[in-house]
Order: structure tokens, then sequence, then C-alpha cells
């Protein structure tokens, strides 16, 4: 089962619901899957930095993937500032307030000229806002105007928060530095730690900042510089118990101990010993001390190079530092350089993975957000089983209706029954077996006929009295008796019980005397050796409208059933319907129309071929042939058991005169029926003759019908949407609320996987 809406109507639908996609993106992402196995497709350092660079700065490809990065993390006045300006040779606020409202990437680059670029990455727009609500113009600061560059990234901050409407956001201040003293080396500043909040400040800032920074802390590439002033004891520092929460084995934590200069006199061998790594956890990359300006040596308009210059002159000349052997671990130069290396190394190490990462994403947020084209059931087997069933069961009520076996045998049914002496007596069918020998009640059993029936191989015995154990067995109850192997007990009432004879199915024809009624209801003032067409099309139409006309529109009902059934699955299985309540009404409406349309053509056909049914007549040349055998078997019945020709009472020679005297009785028997006896018998022949021709006509029509229902769904399907315009589409696809978010959110995941895509596919 196929059902298409129509490619026109797809087209409009998929560029309606969802934005459209281009294919290239599956060619390229592929040949990036082959390249990020080997590695081969980048070559160098400077390409890897080069990649993850506009990887974090040009793109949100963080929010889905986690990328290595070095974030700054600490309490507000620990030094943060400080040493981010050292680091990047740019003036960050530091005064005492809360100067950091969102995170700042410092992404830092060594050049010969000395240049800055200020911008937005945007990661939570507020819903409503339009792209010139939030735009901001990129700041090119050039180094004749370097010092404008804290206000430049103090107005980008600025516009944020106003943007989003909060205190604290998540959205990044990116700032690209060229610079001959900077390392290759990108740093994230996120907001100082605070425990309270001091006036005219909302009453989320406290978990808004610490939910900030646990975004950053969760992720597992993320390399921690917690910054821990030098006279805050180290252990209880809020940062670090942060840090060991998600980094336990103290593997991606770098603890940088700030301000020195402030350790109390005989207090430095507290700080001397973890800083070696004594009495502390083993830090794998292990601690790191420098001294930025202070609050003092800003107010003075100490410069950055010259606060590093005292930072050496420190490091060189105070104890116990100026005595500690490893050098690489103080000051602000080889801090750089620690930092750059491990950032090239972390890069180098994750590229791989991150490339399959973003294809996968890519991948599943390509599935997720596939529009609504094609509505299709995938298991056609399924549904085609389920109607062949329907039809199986059509046929089979259809060959057991009374004009498709007028002659059967069932229980209940009035019968004839031919002696082995040639005489037919009459009676009712009690029961019958599964190799179609049957249980005959006879007329006059119990009175007129019972002598007669006595001397003859119908009954095993005619008991004048009944077993004490038999008593209560009243008039026309049936048992088994052991005794008798095969024999019937039927009651006859007064403490009488006859013992009955299976009866082979030759023997036995149906009693054409249900017939009777219809021909003195219908009787003509014709001479009566004639057969009645008036009785004979009465029985004929009473036998297709009771057995045939229910059986058939009960099939038309299945298929109508079975194909709405298709479509709630179908529409019930798409999941992209359920975000359109509009679009699921209209196509469910309008395919349940068509069903409806179907099956109404569909049992108008029927209705049809009922009422030509309803004037018998039929060119076929097996009714002449069924009816020839018909009227010859009832004679031949009666010699074959009066001959002994069957088996039961064959003799090996038999006088002429017993063979004329049985003839002569056989003739007479048949002589001796009335006019209306001659009449039913030559109706039943005709009837059970044509049956059997007008019957296949049923088998087969109706079923074909209903495949042609089955068979005609889809294309009518389709051909119901070709006026479905633009207009309508506006008006049925629209999503329920939440469906929209979840579809632009997929669709801003999607443009940034590809923006990562398109990055790596510029570098090979």
């Amino acid at each position: 089962m196929f059902v298409r809406v129509p490619s026109a109507f797809s087209q409009r639908l998929g560029h309606c619901a969802w934005k459209g996609r281009s294919s290239r993106w599956t060619n390229y992402s592929r040949k990036l899957v082959r390249h990020s196995s080997s590695f081969s497709g980048l070559q160098g350092n400077e390409e890897i930095r080069t990649f993850m660079n506009k990887l974090t700065a040009t793109t949100n490809v963080s929010q889905y993937i986690d990328l290595p990065m070095i974030a700054v993390m600490g309490d507000t006045s620990s030094g943060k500032s400080s040493l981010l300006s050292s680091l990047s040779d740019v003036e960050l606020p530091s005064a005492s307030e809360l100067t950091t409202r969102c995170p700042i990437m410092l992404q830092m680059k060594r050049s010969n000229e000395k240049l800055a670029i200020v911008s937005i990455q945007w990661k939570d727009i507020p819903e409503g806002m339009q792209e010139e609500d939030i735009y901001f113009d990129a700041i090119h600061v050039a180094e004749e105007e370097w010092e404008t560059l804290p206000d430049d990234i103090a107005k980008a901050q600025s516009h944020v928060i106003h943007v989003v409407g909060k205190e604290v956001a998540r959205d990044i201040v990116h700032v690209q530095v060229h610079c001959p003293t900077c390392e290759d080396l990108t740093v994230v500043d996120l907001p100082g730690i605070v425990r309270s909040r001091v006036k005219g400040e909302s009453e989320n800032i406290v978990e808004d900042i610490k939910a900030l920074i646990e975004d950053y802390l969760r992720n597992p590439r993320c390399v921690i510089l917690a910054i821990v002033p030098a006279n805050v004891d180290f252990h209880n520092s809020q940062i670090m118990a942060d840090a060991l929460q998600v980094d336990p084995h103290t593997k991606r934590t770098i603890p940088v101990i700030t301000k020195p200069d402030l350790i109390d006199a005989g207090a430095e061998k507290d700080v001397e010993e973890p800083l070696l790594g004594r009495k502390t956890r083993d830090f794998l990359m292990g601690f790191h001390m420098v001294k930025g300006r202070g609050q003092a040596d800003l107010d003075r308009k100490m410069t950055i190079e010259e606060g590093i210059r005292a930072e050496q002159s420190f490091f060189s000349n105070v104890q116990p530092w100026r005595d500690v052997k490893e050098k690489d671990i103080f000051g602000t130069p080889n801090l750089r350089r620690k930092l750059g290396n491990l950032q090239l190394g972390m890069i180098r190490e994750t590229l791989p993975s991150i490339i399959a990462e973003i294809n996968e994403r890519y991948a599943k947020t390509s599935r997720k957000s596939r529009t609504v084209t094609d509505i299709h059931v995938s298991d056609q087997q399924t549904y085609a089983s389920k109607l062949h069933q329907e039809c199986e069961r059509f046929r089979e009520t259809i060959c057991t209706s009374s004009l498709s076996d007028i002659s059967k045998n069932a229980v209940g049914e009035r019968v004839l029954v031919t002696l082995s002496n040639g005489k037919v007596l009459a009676g009712t069918i009690v029961r019958a077996l599964s190799d179609g020998r049957v249980y005959v009640d006879y007329d006059g059993r119990d009175s007129t006929k019972r002598r007669e029936l006595k001397q003859s191989e119908l009954v095993f015995k005619m008991l004048e009295w009944t077993h004490e154990r038999f008593l209560n067995k009243k008039k026309g109850d049936l048992w088994e008796d052991d005794e008798y192997a095969e024999g019937l007990c039927i009651a006859n009432g007064d403490h009488r019980h006859d013992i009955l004879k299976p009866i082979a199915a030759e023997r036995v024809r149906r009693d054409p005397g249900w017939i009777l009624p219809y021909i003195k209801k219908n009787r003509t003032e014709d001479l009566p050796i004639f057969m009645n067409q008036e009785v004979f099309r009465a029985i004929v139409v009473h036998f297709i409208e009771s057995e045939c006309y229910s059986p058939s529109k009960e099939l038309v009902s299945s298929t109508k059933k079975l194909l709405t059934s298709v479509v709630e699955e179908v529409l019930n299985d798409t999941p992209e319907l359920a975000h359109y309540p509009g679009l699921y009404g209209v196509l469910h409406h309008r395919l349940t129309d068509v069903i409806a349309s179907i099956a109404n053509r569909s049992m108008n056909q029927v209705k049809h071929l009922f009422e030509k049914e309803c004037f018998p007549y039929t060119q076929d040349h097996y009714l002449q042939e069924n009816l020839a055998k018909l009227k010859h078997e009832q004679i031949i019945r009666q010699l074959t058991m009066a001959l002994g020709l069957n088996g039961e009472h064959m003799t090996s020679k038999m006088p002429k005169d017993e063979i004329k005297a049985i003839l002569e009785a056989i003739a007479k028997q048949n002589q001796e029926k009335s006019m209306d006896e001659h009449m039913v018998e030559d109706m039943q022949h005709a009837l059970e003759a044509y049956g059997k021709v007008a019957m296949k006509r049923f088998i087969d029509g109706i079923p074909m019908e209903c495949w042609k229902m089955f068979s005609s769904f889809p294309q009518d399907a389709e051909a119901t949407f070709l006026d479905f315009g633009d207009e309508d589409l506006r008006r049925y696809v629209v999503p329920r609320d939440d469906v929209r978010r979840k579809a632009q959110a997929l669709d801003a995941e999607q443009a940034e996987l590809q923006a990562g895509l398109a990055i790596l596919e510029s570098l090979y």
C-alpha cells in the first residue's frame, strides 16, 4: 500500500513546513568522514588552528558538540581579568564591581600587525526577536585605537545584556586579537563566582552565574584554568571544589595561583607546597603561578608590558620563588606557551572524533527535520494478506449458501433415503459425521412405518423398552451406546428408543418438498407439466438477497475499514504530522472522503451485480451438463441400490425376473408421484445446476471489486490533492508553538553543523 501526496504539493509542503536542505552537504560529509579517519586532510599546526578558530569564532557548533577549549574560572576579584589582559595584551575592565556579564572569548594569534575585532556570537536569542533587533556591527580596532578596546568590549557586552534582558547571558563576546606578543591561543573568560547578590542585582544572579560556569565545567574537552588567589586557602577554594566535581582525577584542571605578593609573611610555605605538588592532589598538567597588576598598578596606569616585566622581576628576586628550580611554572609568558602547546595538542588529539561527531549529529538532525512528503506503508504485504483473508471468508460463506449447494446434507435438513430395495423413505438428519455419513430420524419411525423400518437396514435395533438408566430421556434425545458400534440412540418417548445406523452420503438426497410453498405462492394457469419460471426466479432472488447480499456488503465494508486503518496508521506513524494538527485534519478528512467515495462506487457496482442476478440467465454450457447429470442421478441411485451394485448386497447373479420386478417397482414408485412432486424435483435440479454457475460470479465478482478498491486508492488519494494550492498550505501547515520552536532549534542546529562542515571542507 502506497499513499502518495502529489509531488507539487509535497514540494510546497516541504518549503512551508521546513527550510529546504541541499544534498551537497550529504555528499561532502561522506568525504569528511573518510578524511577524519586518517586525519590526512589537514596538514600542519596552522591549518589545525585555523579550523578550530573558525569553528569556535564563526559558528555555534559548541552548543551541540563538545569542543576543546580553555576556560578561565574563579571568584570575583581573584585576578582573572588581570591574567587575561596579560595573556592577550588586551586591557579588560578590572573594577571591583562585577565586570564580566557574559563569556568573553579571546582568540589570540601572533601577527606582525596589531589588530582586534569585537563581535557577538548569539546563543539564546529571545523568542520573537528579528535579526535587526539583535544586530551588532563588528568593531575593528587598529593599533592606534588600542586604548578604546576595553570600551568596545564593554559596549558589546552591554548590547548582549540589553537584548536578552538578563544580567547574565550565555551569548559570547568574541574578541579576535592579532598582536606580535601574542601566543596562538584561545581562552574563554567567564563571570566570576559570587555567593550573594548586592543591592540592585536580580535575585537569580547567583544561580545564573553558577549555571553558566557549569555549562563549561561539564564539557569533557574543556581545560579548567582555576584561578586561586594566593591569600585564599587553596583547599577551601570554591572553583577548586567545582572543578573536582567534574574532574575528580584532575586530568584537565590547571590551578593558577595569583597575587603572590599578598601572602602574609611566613605563610609562603602554605602556598609553595601545593604549587610544587606536595601535600595535594597530583594534577596532571601541574600548577602555575602568576603576578598580575594590582589595582594600585592600574591606578598608576602601568601598562601590560610593564606589568610583565615587573612580574619577571618579582619571581627572580622574591623568596621562596627565586630558589624554585622549576622556573617554567612561574610567569605569564611561560603560561602562554604552556597553554598554546596544550591547546594545539588537544585539538590534534580530538579533531578526528569531533569531525565524526559533527557528521553523526548532522545526519541525526537531518532525519529529525525531514519534511512531510510521501506518506506510505512499507509493509504492503500485510494489508494485501488481510484483504485476501477477508475474500477467503467471503468465498467460504458463498460456497455454503443454499443456492451454491441446494442438495447439501446438513443437520435439520429434510432428506430422502434410498433403501437397498430401491424404495425411498423421508426423514430429517439429526447428526452428521466428518466422512459424509449421516443419521436420519425417519418419518413414521414411532408409528406408521415402524414395522417396515424394523425390517430395513436403516436401524441396528428398534427397542420396545428402555434400559432403566435411560428412563429420563425425552423424545428426540440422542446418545451413544457402546454396545452398538457407530450406533446412535434416539428416544421415542413411552420408555422406548431406537438405535440408528449411519447412512452413506450417496444414499441421501435433499427432499425437494421445501420448494412446494414457492410453487403454491407463485402458481400460474400454465399447465403444471412445465417448470414455472416465476417460481425459479423467486427462489433464486430469495437466496441471493437473504444469503449473498449481506456478505457482499460486509466484504466491501471490511475493505473500507482496512483502507481506513491504513490511512490512520500511516498518519499516526508519521511523527511530523503530529506537529501540524491542521494539516493532519485536512489529510485525514480528504483521504477518508476518498475511501468513502471508492466504497460507494464499489457498493453501487455490487448492487448492479445483484440487480442483474435477480433475472437468472447464463450461456455457460455447464448448466446443461449439470442439469442432465442431476436428472439421471436419482434413478441411477435407486437402480444401484436395488440391484446391489453398490457393494452392500451385491450378488454374483440375479435372475431376470427379479431384475424385471425391481425395475417395475422403481417405475411404479416414480409413476405414483404427484405432479407437484415431479415439479419440485425438476425445480431442485434446475436450481442446483444454475446455482453452481451463478455463485461463481459472486465468488469472483465481489472480491474483484474490493481488490479494485484496494488498488485504486493511491491514485485517487493523489488526485484529491491536485487542487491543494499555496493558500491551502498557508492555512493548514501551521505547527504548534512548541513544534515551531523545536523546528527553529533544529534549523539553527543544522545550519551551525553545516557551517562547521563547510569550514573543514574549505581546508581540504
